[in-house]
């Protein structure tokens, strides 16, 4: 764990799922805030397989998230979650992975774009989901595109 402020280095014996090798397979992490890491592992494809989990990096203990989620998106505040395969909109979950609620849940999804505040969710139509109130607008307007923020490598 890198402290970006000072740059000081702290290391962490992380307990990780049972099941999960890191040897065996590609897999993500991403920060969701509040101390927490999330996992997921990728196919050779570069397919979601399903399983997503959270680490407490204070203690290193980890939590499945969504065993049936396809797909993840994760902001500072937010894990975003769903399944490409069956019609059930996405899972919005605490950084921790404790839900929070579901969003157009009778729709397929097939991609979520989130910030700290919206998750914008492709699903036929086009939606943009609150995360903090669950509040749904759209469908959006047919021109609308999801745009994914990118990071940026400097120098």
């Amino acid at each position: 764990i890198v402290d970006m402020r000072t740059l000081a280095v702290a290391y962490r014996t992380v307990n990780l799922p049972t099941g999960v090798e890191l040897r065996r397979g590609a897999f993500r992490l991403a920060w969701a805030g509040q101390g927490t890491l999330v996992l997921w592992r990728l196919n050779v494809a570069g397919v979601v397989v399903p399983g997503v989990w959270s680490i407490d990096i204070g203690d290193g203990s980890s939590r499945l998230v969504d065993a049936a989620a396809t797909g993840v998106s994760v902001s500072t505040r937010s894990i975003v979650t769903w399944n490409r395969e069956a019609a059930t909109g996405i899972k919005v979950h605490e950084p921790g992975g404790a839900p929070r609620f579901t969003a157009v849940p009778t729709r397929r999804v097939m991609n979520v774009a989130v910030t700290a505040r919206y998750a914008y969710v492709d699903a036929g139509g086009r939606y943009a989901v609150d995360l903090r109130s669950g509040q749904v607008s759209g469908p959006l307007a047919s021109r609308a595109r999801l745009v994914a923020p990118d990071l940026l490598r400097l120098p």
